[in-house]
């Protein structure tokens, strides 16, 4: 028979190992490189609305199956960010960026 605390340690990493594996998954290079999209709504990225992030080309490749059209969603950028600025929302959040843009005409 083991003893106790031997028994303790080996649950303790086992439940270790398992949550190492889950986070490696979670947050694989591929996961993270996906999530850098999100420095284009960060008013203090140099990629603000910049149609030329490299996170944007990835992300887009990624989801080819939405048929995403690269020339359209780049030549936005510069109306979503003036629209903003013509609001006077200095501090954006994901949020706010939607509520304004979603007073952008649809084609």
């Amino acid at each position: 028979m083991r003893a106790v605390p031997t028994l303790k340690a080996e649950v303790l990493y086992s439940i270790i190992d398992r949550f190492v594996q889950q986070l490696e998954t979670r947050f694989s290079e591929k996961n993270q490189e996906l999530f850098k999209i999100f420095q284009i709504f960060d008013y203090t990225s140099l990629y603000y609305f910049n149609p030329k992030c490299p996170s944007l080309e990835f992300f887009i490749d990624h989801y080819k199956y939405f048929e995403i059209n690269k020339i359209k969603v780049k030549s936005e950028f510069s109306s979503a960010k003036a629209l903003l600025e013509h609001k006077h929302i200095l501090r954006p959040d994901l949020e706010m960026i939607v509520d304004v843009l979603i007073e952008l005409p649809r084609p």
